[in-house]
Formats: C-alpha cells, sequence, structure tokens
C-alpha cells in the first residue's frame, strides 16, 4: 500500500532497463533466424537467454564461506590467481642495433639506434626539375580548355548518333 517514490522509481527503471534487453535479444534472435518480426517464440527464447541458471542456498553459501571444521570461515575466491609478492621482474633483451646498409645516410645523435636506417639521400635530396615551358596567360589556357570539352562533347554526341543508327537498322530482326 506504501513505499519510496524513490524504491518506485529505481523498481521502474529496472523493470525499463530488463523490457529493453529482452527486446533488444528477441530482435537479434529474429535477426539470426531470418525473420524482420519478432514473434512470441523470439521473446521466450530472450527470456530463457537473460535468465540465470538456478542456484540453490547451499551453493551460494559453500561459494561464500569456505566452510571450516566450524563452518564460519569468510574466504571468497578471488576470480584471478594473485601472485606472490614481490614478483619477480622477467629479465627483458635489449633492443637489437640495425647494420646500415650501403649508401644510408649517416645517422644523426639524435636518432636511436635501434630506429631503421636512413634511405640513401638521392631519394630525399632535392634534385633540378627541367623547366617546361608553356603559356601563362589564364585567358588563353581557359579557351584550350573550352574548346578541348566542346572536342569531347561532339566525339560522345557521334558515338550516340552512330550506336543509335547501328540500332535502328538492326532492330528488325528477331
Amino acid at each position: 500500500n506504501r513505499a519510496f517514490p524513490a524504491v518506485l522509481d529505481t523498481l521502474a527503471d529496472v523493470i525499463k532497463h530488463y523490457t529493453m534487453t529482452i527486446g533488444s535479444h528477441a530482435h537479434a534472435v529474429a535477426g539470426h533466424g531470418g525473420r524482420t518480426e519478432v514473434s512470441a517464440i523470439d521473446m521466450l527464447a530472450a527470456m530463457k537467454q537473460l535468465s540465470p541458471d538456478a542456484v540453490n542456498w547451499r551453493e551460494l553459501k559453500q561459494f561464500a564461506f569456505n566452510e571450516d571444521e566450524d563452518g564460519t570461515s569468510w574466504q571468497q575466491p578471488f576470480h584471478a590467481e594473485i601472485p606472490h609478492l614481490p614478483v619477480r621482474k622477467r629479465k627483458r633483451p635489449h633492443y637489437a642495433t640495425v647494420d646500415e646498409p650501403e649508401g644510408a645516410a649517416a645517422r644523426p645523435d639524435h636518432i636511436p639506434a635501434w630506429l631503421p636506417p636512413l634511405p640513401p639521400k638521392h631519394t630525399y635530396k632535392k634534385s633540378r626539375v627541367p623547366h617546361v615551358k608553356g603559356s601563362k596567360d589564364t585567358k588563353k589556357l581557359r579557351e584550350q580548355r573550352v574548346e578541348r570539352q566542346h572536342l569531347v562533347q561532339s566525339s560522345i554526341n557521334k558515338l550516340e548518333e552512330n550506336a543509335k543508327a547501328g540500332a535502328g537498322a538492326g532492330g528488325g530482326k528477331g
């Protein structure tokens, strides 16, 4: 008959979360079955997936209390094995040095020896590029580009006309 509003709100949140989880699991079950709509069987399968395994109180007591002779020691097992302290450190191999190939640039002092060698200087040194003569007149360049575009468009139009003419001549054959 009576309950605190905070308790009711918490209960409503838990029920909402559980209902949404069942819905998403049922949707996944239907998807695995190759269906787009969820059926009652999908809902039951989702509820079965979400329901915890039945546990009796003896199993809970055995888990919580590793019973001694008097049955009162509290030793909850930890999920991972804890090593004895102090932990011995493993010896780790030192970084190997890399032999410099022929033609490689000399390694500067600030680059560690375990990094790969630098490439030969000719691969990154600035090379002279011959100057290509061309017009710098932007108006003339734009006119040439427009002319090329018109030439391409006219070539495409001719191809389409030839394709239509060929389809019309051969269209009577069956």
